[in-house]
């Protein structure tokens, strides 16, 4: 082969070389920006799904307590049951037994622990408090965080807390305070136990009542159902 035939093969296989290679790179870049539309798509379908799909809430206010609780969205764990504690901890009296949660396509959104109770003496004084477990979530409830706590008129003292924020305190030397959300408690099981008690002195202390109070949405509409129901055992 003389010298001008080779040069001219050493020209057509490089310009056979730099179109492979534009054809490549031209194939990456049109396929990564189609990625990267496609990519961009989807986080703003999640985005957007996000913001439709927002988890319905319950207002901080006794009249949205007493509106859900109206329309039978509730379930009581305790009703006029004595009890008191001891010296050393522990409790002359608790109540327990299984919450129940069924409704397969909805979920709680939010809700509401409803406390009334009282002593030989009335109101509860700033030491006595309910002490509530839900599962392995709870204690003895910090009044300070409760949405509501008043004196009745009629003797004894009446304590709101958000569900989804349950602030209490353990037992013996373990006094820290831990904040418990009870609402993702109740979806990420079919039951789970209880336990309630009143933290006082006094051997007339009564459990006037303790509920729990609920309202259910589906997490595939983003709408408020009531086909969720808890229930007591």
């Amino acid at each position: 082969m003389d010298r001008r035939t080779l040069s001219k093969v050493i020209y057509q296989v490089a310009i056979v070389l730099v179109i492979g290679i534009g054809s490549i790179w031209v194939t990456s870049f049109a396929a990564s920006l189609i990625t990267k539309e496609k990519s961009n798509e989807e986080i703003v379908q999640d985005v957007v799904k996000e913001v439709i799909l927002k988890r319905p809430g319950c207002l901080n206010t006794y009249e949205a307590f007493t509106e859900l609780k109206d329309v039978g969205r509730f379930i009581t764990l305790t009703r006029d049951f004595p009890s008191f504690g001891v010296q050393g901890g522990g409790f002359v009296h608790s109540s327990s037994g299984v919450v129940r949660i069924k409704g397969a396509a909805s979920q709680i959104a939010c809700g509401y622990l409803y406390v009334r109770a009282h002593t030989g003496n009335g109101a509860l004084k700033l030491w006595e408090d309910p002490y509530i477990k839900l599962g392995d979530f709870g204690g003895h409830l910090v009044r300070e965080e409760a949405l509501v706590d008043r004196e009745l008129d009629g003797g004894g003292t009446e304590l709101l807390f958000k569900l989804g924020k349950i602030s209490y305190r353990g037992d013996g030397e373990n006094t820290d305070l831990v904040r418990a959300d009870w609402v993702a408690l109740l979806n990420v099981t079919n039951s789970i136990n209880f336990l309630t008690a009143l933290n006082t002195s006094d051997q007339r202390g009564v459990l006037d009542e303790v509920s729990i109070v609920y309202k259910c949405w589906s997490p595939d509409t983003g709408k408020e159902t009531t086909d969720c129901q808890l229930s007591v055992e």
